[in-house]
C-alpha cells in the first residue's frame, strides 16, 4: 500500500496519482482522510477500502453505482463529516444523506 499521514490540502491529486503509480489498485475504493478533533487538519489514513452503511438516505437518488449509493448512505454516519467522489466525469459531494454539490468539469 502507498503510504498515509498525507494532509488533505492541493497536494492531493500528486498523491493519488503516485499512490496509482505504487499500486493501481487502490482507485478501485475509497481514500480515507480522517481527524482526531474538529480543529486538526484531515490526513489520509487508509486506501482502496470498500465502504458499507446500515444508514438510508431520507430522500430517493437514482441508482448510478454502489460507490455514489456507498457515499451518500455514510455520510449520514455521526462521524463522518462528508464523502466526496472524485472521477473523470467530475465530483460529486454528499453530507448528511443528500448531495450537495456536483461538479461537472468543462469539456
Amino acid at each position: 500500500m502507498p503510504p498515509v499521514g498525507t494532509p488533505f490540502n492541493d497536494g492531493f491529486v500528486k498523491v493519488i496519482e503516485d499512490a496509482v503509480r505504487i499500486n493501481p489498485s487502490v482507485h478501485d475504493g475509497a481514500v480515507i482522510f480522517s481527524r482526531t478533533d474538529e480543529s486538526d487538519g484531515y490526513l489520509l489514513s487508509s486506501w482502496s477500502m470498500r465502504i458499507v452503511s446500515n444508514r438510508s438516505p431520507v430522500t430517493p437518488a437514482p441508482n448510478v453505482g454502489s460507490a455514489h449509493n456507498s457515499a451518500l448512505a455514510l455520510s449520514m454516519a455521526p462521524t463522518v463529516d462528508l464523502c466526496v467522489i472524485i472521477s473523470k466525469a467530475g465530483m460529486v459531494l454528499c453530507e448528511n444523506g443528500l448531495i450537495k454539490r456536483t461538479e461537472i468539469p468543462p469539456c
